[in-house]
């Protein structure tokens, strides 16, 4: 699986790929073989350097009817095995990464688990996982593309705005600071067509700062 730096050609940024396979024409000219998931019926031939200048990132993925190997982790994986060991050397609640990187490994799709731990966030952990909320997102959306709407998006993202919001109202943060915070969220996550998370990010990083502020 594989994602890129800017747009050119085939190739989409935010977007991921398989990475099919690497041919050799018969002139000795290298090509790469990318599939798009939304229809994995057809292949994309794109010349190897043009691949190779513009890749972001690539994660190894497991084939889920096969039995599972420990050795294959792919660049984001690695980060949210970096990320679990930091959340326990702060005794904070990692089961919801660690739940995150069993299914990115595994391939599969199941957010049950996650959304119940989703709502034991508070206070106490909020802050170090806020701060992590980009791999969050970007790892659910490894696990499944775009990873629902409507309902099971806002199921996943409204712990976090719920646990901010009385995190910075304990912490002295403006009332008005912080509704504004909390409205820009559910205008986002309640958009009718498309929930942008980057916006929900930007505005938690703000709100982040504000909250470290008053520290």
């Amino acid at each position: 699986e594989c994602s890129f730096k800017k747009s050119k050609g085939v190739m989409e940024t935010n977007h991921s790929y398989q990475l099919k396979e690497i041919r050799t024409d018969k002139n000795g000219k290298k090509y790469v073989i990318l599939v798009n998931p939304w229809d994995s019926s057809k292949e994309y031939k794109v010349p190897y350097e043009e691949f190779k200048s513009n890749y972001g990132e690539i994660s190894i993925c497991q084939n889920p009817s096969e039995k599972q190997n420990p050795r294959l982790k792919g660049s984001l994986e690695q980060k949210l095995e970096y990320n679990i060991q930091q959340l326990e050397y702060y005794n904070l609640k990692s089961e919801i990464f660690k739940e995150l990187q069993a299914q990115l490994h595994l391939g599969k799709k199941d957010l049950t688990k996650i959304t119940k731990l989703m709502n034991q966030l508070n206070k106490d952990n909020i802050i170090i996982f806020a701060e992590n909320l980009e791999l969050f997102v970007r790892t659910l959306d490894k696990i499944a593309y775009g990873w629902g709407h409507g309902k099971e998006k806002k199921a996943l993202i409204m712990p976090i705005i719920t646990a901010l919001e009385k995190c910075a109202l304990e912490k002295g943060v403006s009332k008005q600071a912080v509704a504004n915070f909390k409205k820009v969220c559910l205008a986002e996550l309640d958009a009718k067509f498309y929930t942008d998370e980057k916006v929900i990010i930007s505005e938690v990083n703000k709100i982040l700062k504000l909250i470290k502020a008053k520290d």
